[in-house]
């Protein structure tokens, strides 16, 4: 069987250097090509030595990975991810279905990690989407979804609902057709909480209050949205959509 090329990327040194330890010790299939301890010696090891996967820390001190893989324009490696904090970063990894191991790290948790890595063998996409994911403020720019040959990246701001089919979504935003997406609308839901234009207003339907035309106002009221579509608003959600529409 063939190494994986492993790069480590840890800030605090007594850290770096007892994963480095422990992965030669409990890991034969990975090769270490190299470690860094700081954003700049993140990028030019990455660059220099090409590895196939990455274990790396979120907070590096003068920066944080994200900056660094930012920068890399090669993005055809594997990471997980091994932190302590930075939960908001945590949200936007768990969607990008990019592993990741809370501190202290559990080694049985990082052979199936490393195992499920071995096994698709490449995250680029995966990263892709994290990046488009993150931002500074805590809230999400652009949405990225997955279709069968592309990532379409999309404002969130244009997204007009998302509406729920079983284990899949199907996301409607202006100037396009509707994309069915493989991912359930809870996990949109997760993504988007931190932005207040979007309201869950149904089991089914997750909505920007930015793009509502009329509310006709029954018993449980309906919404006609900037496309036309008419959407329901459930008897559990009454109560949340009247305060976050009407204040």
């Amino acid at each position: 069987m063939e190494s994986i090329r492993c790069f480590i990327i840890e800030d605090d040194l007594i850290a770096l250097n007892w994963l480095r330890m422990k992965v030669e010790e409990e890991f034969p299939s990975l090769l270490i090509v190299g470690t860094a301890s700081n954003t700049d010696e993140a990028f030019k090891g990455i660059q220099k030595t090409l590895p196939d996967l990455i274990l790396t820390d979120i907070e590096l001190g003068s920066g944080t990975i994200f900056d660094v893989l930012d920068d890399l324009e090669n993005l055809e490696f594997g990471i997980i991810f091994i932190t302590s904090y930075e939960k908001y970063a945590i949200k936007a990894i768990r969607l990008s279905a990019i592993d990741y191991l809370e501190k202290p790290i559990d080694l049985d948790q990082l052979r199936t990690a490393i195992q499920k890595f071995s096994k698709n063998n490449t995250q680029s996409n995966q990263i892709k989407n994290l990046l488009a994911h993150l931002n500074l403020n805590n809230s999400v720019k652009k949405l990225a979804i997955p279709t069968e040959n592309y990532v379409e990246l999309i404002d969130v701001d244009s997204i007009i609902y998302i509406k729920a089919d079983i284990n899949y979504c199907h996301v409607y935003a202006e100037d396009l057709k509707p994309i069915l997406v493989s991912k359930t609308l809870k996990e949109y839901d997760l993504l988007l909480s931190d932005n207040p234009s979007f309201i869950r207003i149904h089991q089914s339907f997750l909505i920007n209050k930015n793009k509502v035309r009329k509310i006709i106002k029954t018993k449980l009221p309906q919404v006609i949205m900037s496309n036309g579509d008419t959407l329901n608003v459930s008897r559990a959600k009454k109560a949340e959509f009247d305060i976050k529409m009407f204040g």
